[in-house]
């Protein structure tokens, strides 16, 4: 049996590129996945899968640095998209979940409990600097 274990590189026929640490044929420690999109990785993985600390950039210069879990942003993070927008709080199944703020690019806020990337609970500060309290949204 031929696995591939520690430090190594591997090009797939479709162009994606892993360089970094394997453990049972599986892309398992540190290392970095470039898509022939423009989007990379660099991080921890776990089984083949982003897990653990990482950050993630899409080829539109939007990016994400923080927890992964099975390949989904999961945990304390920092996103920021290539418009100007950006968030830092908590992710859960890849979307905005749970304590965060959320800064646009027109500078008006949004901080509070996100639940599926949208704000359920929390404060609205609009650029005129009007507060807007959202006490739950269904």
């Amino acid at each position: 049996m031929n696995n591939r274990e520690g430090m190594g590189v591997m090009i797939w026929a479709d162009g994606i590129r892993y360089e970094g640490n394997w453990l049972n044929d599986k892309m398992t420690g540190t290392g970095k996945c470039s898509w022939p999109s423009g989007d990379t990785y660099d991080g921890e993985w776990q089984d083949g899968l982003r897990h653990g600390k990482g950050r993630y950039v899409w080829a539109d210069g939007s990016y994400y640095e923080g927890d992964y879990s099975n390949n989904l942003m999961q945990g304390l993070g920092f996103y920021y998209a290539y418009d100007g927008d950006n968030y830092q709080g908590e992710f859960a199944n890849g979307n905005y979940n749970g304590k965060g703020k959320l800064v646009r690019s027109n500078g008006s806020t949004e901080e509070g409990i996100f639940k599926q990337g949208e704000l359920y609970k929390g404060t609205i500060i609009s650029i005129s600097g009007k507060k807007t309290k959202i006490k739950s949204r269904k």
